[in-house]
């Protein structure tokens, strides 16, 4: 096969970019002849921009004359390299002449979620596995997920319903007396989405003034839906159900409480069903922790969230962005050569900081997730904004790190783009959340036994090497992960 590759001398990603048919290329890959390339596609001639690589024994300058002489269009050149525009017509004839080694895709260079996705072995799992996190569903309790983003969009134009979603999601509920008390002044409101589209159901505990904040439908697109242009491109379980519990308002900020009413709902729901119906829940949210009111992970929140994981749910929370802290305090400052040193200025102080994991992460039951570098992480290692373990109390935290860094997804309104670069543990608890969404995908008799997900998922992290309450278990890596089962 080694030596295929090598005889090859246009790249197949040329031939898939010029509408070859599936079957042909596979024949190709295999060692068949070259694909067939349609002469029109839509009613457009397609074309491919492409790196063309000089054979070593000739100059670049005999390589672009040639082609200059084929009439190729060329945008510039380097090195060893002309950059061109071939189709269907001229391909051929640029890979005959003597002057060309090899023909490449000029690909799409983005700092986008798919670099994440290679980090994590996203993308070796949805091969190997097939999984697409089909029959799961992912509660987010965040600031709110815009649905109508083509991200998560049905790739059918009339789905029927899904059998593995039930009419749980119509709302039925509402008439429990547990929902009358938890809703005594009103402000939640249910709301079933469109059939088919990745946002199941929403739950909004927030009253809307103002634009959407991006956080919560950014997360959303981590998690799960799929980029429609792009066959790589989408969230870690592309086919996973996604519950839009808005608890957060257009200014990022919400009450504990509401947190916890989005919990309490999540358990409610699958009690009302007789199953685990919601597998688990993103909580990219926190607060810092109050060690004069509660003992480190005792807050009504780690509570709510340790009883949810007890009721059979995955809870994923987001360490924290209070890694690193600037403060004002005293400086030296010399007066006059020869005199004392005197403590009379304020000056900024930069510390890293320990024991700076943010409530709910510091729940006992909580998988709680630190960031790192999206495709150099065993180089970089926790990022600097990551907060830090250990726990008020001494536990280990984090439990593992994910990709937090320029991580793209989902702009809220996809207008003028459609996804945005954003960086935190938020993003981070992301990836971990779609990891096991995608696992249980396969492994659905895992559904409702978090305890025992959570260790195999710690288990099967990379150590980077790294002081264990920077890095926990070390990074998410879902490949070991759907292995070890």
């Amino acid at each position: 096969m080694d030596e295929l590759l090598l005889e090859r001398k246009v790249s197949h990603r040329v031939y898939q970019k010029l509408g070859a048919q599936p079957e042909e290329l596979n024949k190709f890959l295999k060692g068949g002849p070259p694909p067939k390339i349609p002469q029109k596609k839509r009613g457009v001639r397609p074309v491919a921009q492409v790196i063309i690589s000089k054979a070593d024994d000739v100059t670049l300058a005999a390589l672009v004359k040639q082609l200059e002489s084929l009439k190729i269009k060329i945008s510039g050149y380097a090195d060893s390299f002309v950059f061109a525009e071939l189709n269907g017509g001229n391909l051929q004839k640029v890979a005959t002449l003597e002057e060309v080694d090899r023909i490449f895709l000029d690909e799409k260079v983005r700092a986008m979620l798919d670099y994440a996705l290679q980090t994590t072995k996203a993308v070796a799992v949805w091969r190997l596995f097939k999984a697409q996190g089909k029959g799961v569903t992912w509660a987010v309790v965040d600031a709110g997920i815009n649905d109508r983003h083509p991200h998560f969009a049905s790739s059918e134009p009339n789905p029927p319903p899904d059998p593995q979603y039930p009419s749980w999601w119509q709302a039925d509920f509402e008439k429990r007396d547990w929902f009358k008390q938890l809703n005594r002044d009103g402000r939640i409101k249910v709301q079933p989405l469109v059939t088919g589209n990745t946002v199941a159901l929403r739950i909004s505990q927030v009253s809307r003034n103002g634009r959407m904040d991006p956080h919560g439908t950014h997360i959303a697109g981590i998690i799960a839906g799929k980029d429609p242009q792009q066959e790589e491109f989408g969230g870690l379980a592309p086919r996973a159900k996604l519950v839009d519990f808005r608890v957060l308002d257009e200014g990022r900020e919400g009450p504990v409480s509401s947190v916890i009413n989005a919990l309490k709902l999540i358990r409610k729901i699958n009690e009302e069903n007789n199953r685990i119906v919601i597998a688990g829940a993103n909580l990219s949210l926190g607060y810092p922790y109050n060690f004069w009111d509660f003992g480190c992970g005792g807050s009504p929140l780690c509570q709510a969230v340790d009883q949810l994981v007890h009721s059979g749910v995955l809870v994923v929370v987001a360490a924290g962005n209070e890694g690193y802290r600037q403060f004002e305090a005293k400086a030296p400052t010399q007066r006059q050569e020869g005199e004392e040193q005197l403590f009379d200025k304020y000056a900024p102080v930069n510390l890293f900081t320990l024991q700076s994991i943010a409530d709910p992460g510091n729940a006992r039951l909580a998988i709680t997730v630190g960031a790192t570098h999206r495709h150099h992480p065993h180089y970089w290692g926790p990022s600097f904004f990551s907060s830090r373990g250990p726990t008020g109390d001494g536990r280990l935290k984090p439990d593992l790190l994910a990709p937090g860094e320029k991580i793209s997804s989902c702009n809220v309104n996809f207008v003028p783009d459609s996804y945005i670069t954003m960086s935190g543990t938020s993003q981070a608890a992301a990836m971990v959340s779609g990891a096991l969404a995608l696992f249980l995908s396969i492994y659905q008799e895992f559904i409702g036994r978090p305890l025992e997900v959570k260790e195999r998922l710690l288990k099967t992290c990379t150590d980077l090497g790294r002081e264990r309450f920077h890095q926990g278990y070390g990074l998410l890596d879902i490949l070991r992960l759907m292995q070890s089962a």
